[in-house]
């Protein structure tokens, strides 16, 4: 009996304008459905999840503390999603604080907060350590991409 629900969801997909992918695996029933799951594709804000795990378990480690306030650097203050742009420029929150609004509101200043505290070549490692591979952070969030030496992204 098939669980994954492989007709609806090639459905659902086949209504999508653009690129995608779609790996649904359930263990316990031994069932994968791939769809496009070789695709490489931007993060955008997924990427936003593994940098919090980052800071999770720093914390855990005892390398930074979650609760003592940080000003937003001003280097930070980026458009896109969140709240963080719009508030006073005197504005100092926890990292937890910081965290929250990156996950709940997918806040892009909170996100440069904390990718500034871990480290980006920090933060590819972390995803290379955990087998994420394909997995790469190049740049700050609403910041311009880096150019490789032959001017190309």
């Amino acid at each position: 009996m098939n669980h994954i629900p492989e007709e609806h969801l090639r459905q659902i997909c086949s209504g999508i304008d653009g690129q995608y992918g779609l790996y649904v695996s359930l263990p316990e029933e031994g069932e994968v459905l791939q769809l496009h799951s070789d695709t490489v594709l931007y993060a955008a804000s997924t990427i936003k999840i593994p940098i919090l795990a980052l800071l999770l378990n720093d914390s855990e480690a005892g390398y930074l503390d979650l609760y003592k306030p940080l000003p937003l650097s001003a280097h930070n203050r980026v458009g896109g999603s969140g709240v963080l742009k719009l508030l006073s420029h005197e504005v100092a929150l926890s990292l937890y604080d910081y965290a929250v609004l990156m996950i709940v509101l997918s806040d892009n200043c909170a996100t440069n907060q904390i990718i500034d505290i871990l480290g980006i070549d920090r933060i590819n490692a972390f995803f290379r350590d955990n087998g994420w591979t394909d997995t790469h952070l190049s740049h700050k969030m609403m910041s311009p991409k880096p150019r490789l030496p032959d001017g190309t992204e």
